[in-house]
């Protein structure tokens, strides 16, 4: 009892008031802990939050993502007018569809008009003139700075794309990069779900340089797109995750819109970079053998002269891996490293899935050539790489040849302080 309440003999202590429980409040409501006043078909404080309301709980797209029906959205990046109600799709390619990680909300999908403020004007001048140089060779990046933009005003699937990597760029670069930001979520969300409905289309001649470059863009926010700070927060240490490997997974993703996009046809704006790609990113495996691979990890992977890409299920990935070995990493060199993960076959990537220790040692070592690399590739790579080394030392330890091999991108990713100059470098394998 409060001290007046004991000299007056009254009690002053505050009554909690009683109030009514919402039994079937929206699914937004729940997540942020506050009541719902059960309006339909859209409750008020989903109104006053901006927020898609959403009354199914056994649907997950729509929570919490910003709602375009019939209301004006202002957010920092863009204010988008809703226009008409398109209804819900799904990609026309039967196989492939976009990763769960983005969210793509189509059961709130508006067609809208994109009004630019000033902010997202700032994120596209930070694109031009530093995220652009980070997204491909030299030579492409000069063709993203003078194309990219005029393309992407008329196409707001590319605007989203752009003001999402540029937005996850601005982030590494602070002073806390690890937590994703609002508006990154919300680009990605909307970048997504209006990707989706065009690839569910007949595809326009004049929109497939578009749909290429955009992705391109969500490959490389998918590599970035991590809230990990430490290895206990990354795959494969981490507990597993429906969305672990989705960066990977969207891989798959980007050989289907490669085919039907065809960016180095006769015409596209890509098709000046053709053979730059044709003899960096294409790489010539050969059938079977194991002439130019190191001989630890021939012993690793039990590789004989007759080993095969049929017979061996990490005969592609390690022949491209030794390929990397012999190469200096640098600019121009930077397209032969992201082959490396664009051709893992369908079977390494299983192996992967299961956490498979000759598979992670493979990964291993490609990150840790890519620790210094890109913004966008660094940071994953560091931390993945930390977490697949303390992975296999935790339950593979038995194993002395894995052991012995860890040396390499332990150095690399920061985990052991080379006890010798050997290990810096590629020497250790040659």
């Amino acid at each position: 009892m409060p001290a007046a309440a004991r000299l007056t003999g009254v009690d002053t202590s505050r009554k909690r008031k009683p109030h009514k429980k919402s039994r079937r409040g929206c699914r937004n409501c729940k997540l942020r802990r506050v009541k719902c006043d059960e309006a339909t078909p859209k409750c008020k404080k989903c109104i006053d939050f901006g927020a898609s309301c959403n009354y199914d709980s056994s649907k997950r797209t729509g929570d919490l993502d910003m709602a375009l029906a019939g209301v004006s959205v202002s957010f920092d990046g863009f204010s988008e007018t809703t226009v008409h109600q398109a209804q819900p799709t799904q990609v026309s390619f039967a196989d492939y569809s976009l990763p769960d990680f983005l969210y793509p909300d189509l059961d709130f999908f508006k067609d809208s008009i994109l009004q630019l403020d000033k902010a997202s004007m700032d994120r596209i001048d930070r694109f031009q003139m530093r995220t652009v140089l980070s997204v491909g060779t030299t030579e492409a990046s000069k063709i993203f700075q003078s194309k990219l933009i005029p393309m992407a005003l008329s196409r707001p699937y590319l605007m989203h794309a752009v003001q999402t990597v540029t937005a996850i760029e601005d982030r590494h670069y602070s002073n806390s990069p690890a937590k994703r930001s609002m508006i990154e979520a919300y680009h990605m969300s909307h970048t997504a779900a209006q990707f989706n409905k065009v690839l569910s289309k007949p595809l326009k001649e004049s929109d497939r340089d578009a749909v290429w470059t955009t992705a391109i863009l969500l490959g490389v926010s998918a590599f970035a797109y991590t809230d990990a700070s430490v290895p206990a927060e990354s795959w494969p240490l981490k507990p597993s995750d429906p969305d672990d490997l989705e960066w990977l997974r969207m891989t798959e993703l980007k050989h289907a819109i490669y085919k039907l996009t065809d960016p180095l046809r006769y015409g596209s704006m890509f098709y000046q970079l053709r053979d730059e790609y044709l003899t960096s990113y294409l790489s010539t495996i050969p059938e079977y053998g194991i002439e130019g691979i190191p001989e630890t990890f021939v012993d690793l992977c039990e590789l004989d002269a007759s080993s095969s890409i049929t017979s061996c299920p990490y005969f592609h990935s390690l022949h491209m891996l030794s390929q990397l070995l012999r190469t200096e990493y640098a600019r121009v060199t930077f397209i032969k490293y992201l082959a490396f993960i664009m051709h893992m076959t369908p079977e390494y990537k299983r192996l992967l899935g299961l956490k498979d220790p000759r598979a992670l040692v493979i990964l291993a070592y490609w990150y840790g050539m890519v620790v210094d690399a890109m913004w966008w590739l660094k940071r994953r790579a560091r931390l993945e790489c930390q977490a697949v080394c303390l992975y296999l030392e935790k339950y593979h330890s038995h194993d002395t040849k894995i052991m012995e091999m860890l040396r390499y991108p332990k150095v690399r990713c920061g985990l052991l302080y080379p006890p010798s100059e050997v290990y810096v470098g590629m020497s250790i394998l040659r």
